[in-house]
């Protein structure tokens, strides 16, 4: 591509500054004569918008000009190639979410985008995302089975790393580990979007009950001032492995700290339901209000719902327990958490049949969640049925090989055994 145009002086002394190109119009810039860096960067960015608009709209994206990037997507989709509007509608729509507007109008983006390039996925994983924000985790998982379909299976055309949210929701954190693994290797760490790597990984690690691995990438992530959700989610992984220790009052600290950053548009867009995750820990804090307060300002998430049935049932509320755990289920078929929830409660309550058939329902939906399994595994060991127990056991160790508690409770068992 060539680039050219002049500079020269005005009669009043100034500059005026004029580009031009294949596919730049000409416009000329003015100001002082003490101005020329500023008019050389205004003229560049004229000169990258117009000949590479979806690299420019990424561009304003990422260094945090949203509305900027608003304003030239809505202004330039139009007249844009078809192969360039899915990129501007998704620039667009990451961009609303990034400053807290509408997230209706961001689907409707996500979604435009998808018709036009039907194997857009990062897409179908916006659309995941922005339904999931909205507390539609059963759609989200919907649209996870068409990206699923439309890649030909997995492994098929889709990358990996767009399955995150799918994963996330149905427990697959193996595979979301690996594909952000992979993706930090080949991005040097800083990801392929407005988070770094780093959080993610130590997040996915607490998930699955690996203290060390999860402390260690807290440790070892990169920090970004202008990145809010590195410090959040840091927090929020910290909380987890010290309600996991019994440590409540580190807990709520950690927790209350990732509530703070979480009103940050950029965190709360990017770890829906999260905010859910408070309220146990305030409970275990003894801090009841706080902890209804925040169910009560969260949005309808499975977590919050199952959460809430923990606290009913703590304060002993059992049939209130028993309709908030039906409702987390109502609220998301498809997936495993409100199941596991409810079969753990069964379990304490004695009803070990009961609890058995959640966590069957819950397994079937989150095959490759080690949590049901390992619950599981405690049922059968309850009812004298040590070598199932110890075969679910071993298949939650296939997906969190380094959970303490679950190796404990297979030792138990094997020696129960012998």
């Amino acid at each position: 591509m060539h680039i050219d145009g002049d500079l020269i002086q005005t009669a009043s002394g100034g500059l005026a500054l004029t580009i031009r190109g294949n596919g730049v119009p000409p416009k000329t810039f003015s100001g002082s004569a003490m101005e020329l860096d500023k008019l050389t960067v205004a003229a560049a960015e004229y000169a990258y918008s117009k000949s590479q608009p979806v690299r420019w709209a990424y561009y304003l994206q990422n260094i945090g000009r949203n509305e900027d990037a608003i304003a030239f997507c809505r202004a330039v989709v139009g007249s844009a190639t078809l192969d360039d509007q899915p990129y501007l509608l998704n620039v667009w729509a990451n961009s609303l979410n990034n400053v807290g507007g509408s997230a209706h109008e961001a689907l409707a983006l996500y979604r435009a985008a998808l018709k036009l390039k039907s194997d857009y996925w990062i897409g179908y994983n916006n659309v995941m995302n922005e339904l999931w924000i909205q507390g539609d985790e059963e759609g989200a998982w919907r649209t996870g089975q068409a990206m699923l379909k439309a890649a030909g299976g997995r492994p098929g055309r889709a990358p990996e790393l767009y399955y995150q949210n799918l994963d996330t929701l149905t427990g697959n954190l193996g595979a979301w580990l690996n594909a952000m693994v992979a993706d930090a290797e080949a991005n040097a760490g800083v990801g392929t979007g407005l988070t770094t790597s780093g959080p993610t990984i130590a997040d996915i690690q607490s998930r699955l009950h690996d203290t060390e691995a999860a402390d260690l990438a807290l440790k070892t992530m990169r920090e970004d001032p202008h990145d809010p959700s590195i410090g959040a989610i840091a927090h929020w992984v910290r909380g987890v492995l010290a309600a996991e220790d019994g440590d409540s009052a580190r807990a709520v600290a950690e927790m209350e700290a990732f509530g703070a950053a979480n009103a940050d548009p950029i965190v709360s867009t990017s770890n829906p339901g999260y905010s859910c995750w408070i309220a146990p820990a305030e409970e275990a804090a003894g801090h009841p209000d706080k902890a209804d307060a925040v169910l009560k300002a969260a949005d309808p998430f499975v977590d919050c719902y199952r959460f809430r049935a923990d606290i009913l049932d703590g304060r002993g509320d059992w049939p209130g327990a028993q309709q908030a755990y039906a409702n987390a289920v109502a609220l998301a078929p498809d997936l495993p958490a409100g199941y596991y929830s409810w079969g753990l409660a069964l379990a304490r309550h004695g009803d070990l049949a009961g609890a058995e058939a959640k966590l069957k329902d819950a397994n079937q939906r989150g095959p490759h969640w080690a949590d049901p399994l390992k619950a599981w595994g405690d049922v059968l060991v309850r009812q004298g049925n040590t070598r199932q127990a110890l075969s679910k056991y071993d298949q939650a160790l296939q997906y969190a090989p380094n959970w303490k508690q679950l190796k404990q409770a297979r030792e138990a068992a094997a020696k129960q055994k012998s």
